[in-house]
């Protein structure tokens, strides 16, 4: 018979009912303890960590550096001989193959130009360009903001008013405002 999986679900935190600014202000003493508790453990799992990966790269980094060594002595022994390899461009050995791949090819420009020069070339150029220039239209969410923030300081509410872009384009400026608070740690007065 197969048994039915069972996905784990989050359980909701059970919210802490508090009736007064005193148990407020304990509730924040014993998130202090608490934060300082999980933020001492955490110290030392990552000083143990720093440790492990110390005694590791110790012991790795000479291995790393022989195999580039060799890595770079099969190069360059392969391009050296590159006639024995024949039309395959490839050759298997006992240990493993060697062989030469053509890379992906890519657009390179000449030192004398710029990506936006080119451009500029290319549209002054006419039609026959028009198909390697890409343009680009966006949304200017920084003017939209900026824009709201004119019209709702301004006394003559200068610029467009945000109701108009919410009835014709469905745009809205929306902004959160989240709970927070700050734990009082104890310092140091030496």
């Amino acid at each position: 018979m197969a048994t039915k999986s069972t996905a784990r679900k989050k359980v909701a935190p059970k919210i802490e009912q508090l009736n007064s600014w005193d148990e407020v202000d304990r509730a924040l003493a014993e998130i202090a303890i608490k934060q300082a508790t999980i933020d001492a453990d955490e110290a030392k799992y990552n000083a143990e960590e720093q440790a492990r990966r110390e005694r590791l790269t110790i012991k790795l980094t000479p291995l790393k550096e022989r195999i580039e060594e060799l890595e770079l002595g099969i190069e360059r022994y392969v391009t050296d001989n590159r006639v024995d390899l024949g039309a395959k461009k490839s050759k298997e050995l006992t240990h493993g193959v060697v062989s030469f791949r053509k890379g992906n090819p890519s657009v390179a420009k000449d030192k004398r130009f710029t990506w936006d020069g080119i451009v500029s070339l290319m549209q002054k150029a006419g039609d026959k360009f028009k198909a390697f220039v890409r343009v680009k239209a966006e949304i200017n969410k920084e003017a939209i903001l900026q824009n709201a923030a004119t019209f709702e300081n301004s006394v003559g509410k200068e610029g467009l008013d945000p109701a108009l872009l919410k009835t014709e384009f469905g745009i809205t400026v929306e902004q959160d405002e989240t709970f927070g608070y700050t734990i009082k740690h104890a310092v140091d007065t030496n």
